[in-house]
């Protein structure tokens, strides 16, 4: 975590035996076919490590708030959660433990309100996406309208053509950016709290950025980080609105203001069919040469569409395909720019992230929102459009991984899974509402008993690792130990990815659900390769500190692929990384093997001008700790060479 919950500790408000909660609220539509809205929002229990806190069984329901249209009053529904919170923060709480059988005495402490930008207005009382302050963080950065429209844009830079009044202040240097969470914020609130008349209102309503006193500041100031300190900003969201903005960009797509002309947005590639679907119908293609670890295949967009495309896949698209599929595709300083967004929430969607990595993220991300201004608005009035609120969100990324710790641990995705969950488990279509807080009751029953007597919950400890199957230390795991040389088809890693091999994979290639998951990065010495598997065995080994024994040594015999195209990987920003596949057999330890990774093959014309086959690397997103806790499927002894 960030500075916000280690400061916390560090005060003294975060006791050993406080409970801190996250809030998430969301809304889904249940059914694809008709209005079936609904409004779920859960607790998060932040004590349990990441691995954990998001299993189904620590996910705690707080309401369910019935649609189909929008709740007129949201406050009223949050209410009885927040004020059971408030109570308990008041009186202290006193619990059993069930596994140190003992009674504790602690409190809660309220961390993060999570939710999507719309979502976000109904817990902060900030003003809505279109207002003249309009930043979810609070930083106080004005925004820009066109002539006398009431819809503001978050644009930094002020138009060259034409500045009417709402947009002619002084350009906005990233350098000079006001931090968020506005100290200024209690004094405006007082301020507008203390209108006297509704047309002052309405003025200092838009001066300030806030329309109403959010429910949190309810909480306890000692108990929760309190407004506006505790908003954070979701990754996940904010991912789906940049991939959605940019392919609108892109395709031509987003709206054309009548001052403006779409024959002069050498930006919008995509406005000619054949180029569309032949791109899209490269995303189908590559979807086989990406591992199973990768979710959902991600389909083919131009077939189904900006709006059919699900979260993940915008995702992977933006993150792993986007800069491979589009080089020599986007017009150059497009391209150029795009791969400083995607290297830089490449660094900042680990759970684990360095100083420098920060340093280098903010950099990048900085330099992404300035280019991005200058070259799709161009400075142009009638262009403000096309910078939308996730364009400026991006700038607090960075900053608000010090104080609040990586975004992923505080990312939407928690919550996208628990409606996964309740839409599997609805049995009565025809009252599904009912059906719904049904099922969140039981599971909360199910979670109450779970803490109070969980010996009710113990099964027999079934192993999740194939019968016989062989450890090979530090947590990598063949299938069945040997007696003698054999080759097995797959390797569990210990990020809980599992490497196969192409002895075995050879078979499934024509299988239309085919995924290629053979392809590795490795360690040979202190340099990063890639590699493909050819299959896994194990050989006798001296021991080093014994001359007289041996051991059995886990390897790997892999195919080599060249080393990245270095003046490519340079200027993408190392996120194309393009090689050659060789024919260059090596012998390597399973330790050495550090992740799965797709090879996406493309023909490519390099800054050089040379053009040849060649693969590019896609790697998942977060993929130290995307997992939670969980692992893939090892199967049982099928692939081993009797």
């Amino acid at each position: 975590m960030g500075w916000d919950f280690l400061g916390a500790v560090l005060d003294g408000d975060i006791q050993p035996n406080d409970i801190v909660l996250m809030c998430t609220l969301d809304s889904t539509q249940v059914f694809e076919d008709k209005d079936s809205d609904c409004w779920v929002y859960v607790w998060i229990v932040v004590n349990l490590p990441p691995d954990k806190r998001y299993h189904k069984v620590h996910i705690l329901p707080g309401g369910f708030i019935p649609g189909p249209k929008k709740p007129k009053n949201l406050n009223s529904f949050l209410f009885p959660g927040f004020g059971a919170l408030a109570a308990v923060q008041r009186e202290g709480l006193r619990y059993y433990d069930a596994h140190w059988k003992d009674v504790f005495s602690g409190n809660l402490y309220f961390l993060y309100p999570l939710a999507d930008g719309p979502g976000l207005v109904y817990v902060d009382g900030l003003n809505g996406h279109s207002g003249y302050l309009n930043c979810r963080m609070y930083c106080g950065v004005k925004g820009r309208r066109y002539g006398q429209e009431s819809h503001y844009y978050p644009v930094l830079i002020k138009p060259r053509d034409r500045a009417g009044e709402g947009s002619n202040h002084e350009d906005v240097s990233i350098q000079h950016l006001p931090l968020p969470a506005n100290p200024a914020y209690y004094d405006n609130l007082y301020r507008l709290t203390a209108a006297r008349d509704m047309n002052t209102f309405k003025e200092l309503r838009r001066d300030t950025g806030i329309k109403k006193p959010p429910l949190l500041l309810g909480l306890s100031p000692a108990r929760s980080l309190g407004v506006p300190n505790c908003m954070a900003p979701d990754s996940m969201h904010l991912v789906l609105n940049i991939s959605k903005l940019m392919l609108s960009l892109w395709c031509g797509t987003i709206k054309c203001h009548h001052a403006d002309n779409k024959e002069t947005w050498d930006f919008a590639v995509f406005l000619d069919k054949a180029q569309w679907d032949a791109h899209g119908e490269s995303i189908g293609n590559a979807g086989c040469r990406t591992p199973r670890l990768f979710d959902a295949k991600p389909r083919n967009i131009a077939q189904k569409g900006n709006t059919d495309y699900k979260t993940w896949e915008h995702y992977i698209y933006v993150f792993a395909y986007a800069p491979g599929l589009l080089y020599r595709v986007l017009p150059e300083r497009y391209w150029l720019n795009l791969c400083k967004l995607v290297r830089g929430f490449q660094l900042l969607c680990q759970y684990s992230i360095t100083a420098s990595q920060i340093t280098q993220a903010a950099t990048l991300l900085d330099e992404w929102q300035h280019e991005f201004e200058e070259i799709y608005y161009q400075g142009l009035e009638c262009r403000l459009h096309l910078i939308a609120p996730c364009v400026h969100q991006v700038l607090h990324l960075a900053y608000k991984v010090v104080r609040k710790g990586p975004p992923i641990c505080y990312s939407q995705w928690a919550m996208e899974r628990t409606i996964g969950i309740l839409k599997y488990d609805i049995r009565q279509p025809s009252n599904y509402l009912a059906n719904i807080q049904n099922i969140g009751v039981r599971i909360a029953r199910a979670n109450a008993l779970h803490g109070t007597v969980p010996k009710l919950f113990e099964q027999a400890q079934v192993s999740q690792y194939p019968q016989g199957s062989l450890d090979l230390k530090n947590r990598y795991l063949s299938p069945q130990p040997i007696q003698q040389i054999r080759r097995h088809g797959h390797l569990l890693l210990p990020n809980g990815q599992v490497a196969r091999s192409e002895w075995r994979e050879k078979f499934l290639e024509s299988s239309e659900n085919f995924r290629c998951s053979r392809m590795l990065k490795i360690f040979i010495g202190t340099t990063i390769w890639f590699a493909e598997a050819l299959y896994y065995t194990s050989l006798v080994m001296p021991v080093a500190e014994a001359a007289d024994k041996v051991k059995w040594q886990g390897v790997a015999v892999v195919k080599l692929f060249s080393k990245p195209d270095q003046a490519l990987a340079e200027l993408s920003q190392q996120t194309v990384l393009s090689c050659v596949y060789t024919e260059e057999l090596r012998v390597i330890a399973v330790s050495d093997i550090l992740s799965v990774v797709g090879m996406v093959p493309r023909r490519m014309i390099f800054p050089s001008q040379v053009e040849g086959d060649r693969f590019f690397v896609t790697e998942k997103p977060g993929l130290d700790t995307s997992r939670s806790g969980d692992h893939e499927p090892l199967e049982d002894q099928d692939d081993v060479d009797k």
